[in-house]
């Protein structure tokens, strides 16, 4: 690939990213509040996991808005805190740059999903480029927190892929990030992993069940001083026409 290619093609990733995040803060005021409680249960979990473990640092990934980090409290508790997002709004950026001790950092936690391309649709390429993905070495903290990250890394292959891979390898794909960044967080003695698994379907005319839709394809790793909660996501219809999704919440420790 040429570097004028990769230059434009990489334009069109980070402007997919700054939409991404304008979509969930957007998202987040349509809602007019009905994100609190869930935003409240992530940030009590990293301040337990901080204060139960000691962490004099600590690594956060998928800051993005900073809607779920108790960025007071971490500046306070620890000499060191690392944001790292696949980008950080202006807002966020601005904020953080409050605190001595807060670090931002830009990368891709899977080490290059965005640039994997199936070579004429052929999918099992595209499945051992995947398998062959490196996620990259994170900084030497005390600990990590994966932040309601875990069903979003398989985003680029839904946003370019969505009407041409076929389901089976949509699943294997999946599986195989979801499991490598289950390894990223494994390399530090500490890690708390907090992510949705499952969205959760009403009629918002009748309040009617609908079949649930899994967001997480892969069994979570064991993890210890568990807890879940239910994220309203999405009262109005927005996110599925006419629907109320909620979206279930699992959260806890890494296990050794």
């Amino acid at each position: 690939m040429s570097g004028w290619f990769r230059w434009r093609r990489a334009l069109r990733r980070n402007a997919l990213w700054r939409r991404y995040q304008l979509g969930i803060y957007n998202r987040y005021l349509c809602e007019e509040g009905g994100w609190e409680h869930h935003l409240r249960c992530s940030r009590q979990r990293i301040l337990e996991f901080t204060e139960r473990n000691s962490l004099q640092s600590l690594t956060i990934l998928g800051s993005g808005w900073l809607l779920d980090v108790p960025l007071d409290e971490l500046a306070s508790a620890c000499q060191h805190v690392v944001l790292i997002d696949r980008y950080h709004p202006r807002q966020s950026v601005d904020f953080a740059r409050r605190y001595g001790n807060v670090e931002l950092l830009e990368f891709d936690v899977t080490g290059g999903l965005e640039w994997v391309v199936p070579s004429k649709n052929n999918w099992q390429d595209y499945l051992e480029q995947i398998k062959s993905l490196n996620p990259p070495t994170l900084p030497s903290t005390d600990g990590v927190v994966s932040l309601n990250l875990l069903s979003q890394l398989s985003m680029p292959i839904q946003e370019h892929y969505a009407n041409r891979i076929p389901e089976a390898v949509y699943a294997e794909a999946a599986t195989m990030i979801e499991t490598q960044h289950a390894a990223l967080l494994s390399r530090y003695a500490h890690w708390m992993l907090i992510t949705d698994t499952e969205e959760r379907h009403s009629l918002i005319s009748s309040g009617s069940k609908l079949p649930s839709v899994k967001t997480v394809i892969s069994e979570l790793p064991p993890l210890q001083n568990r807890k879940s909660w239910e994220w309203a996501f999405d009262s109005k219809g927005r996110y599925a026409a006419a629907h109320r999704v909620e979206l279930h919440v699992e959260s806890g420790e890494g296990s050794f």
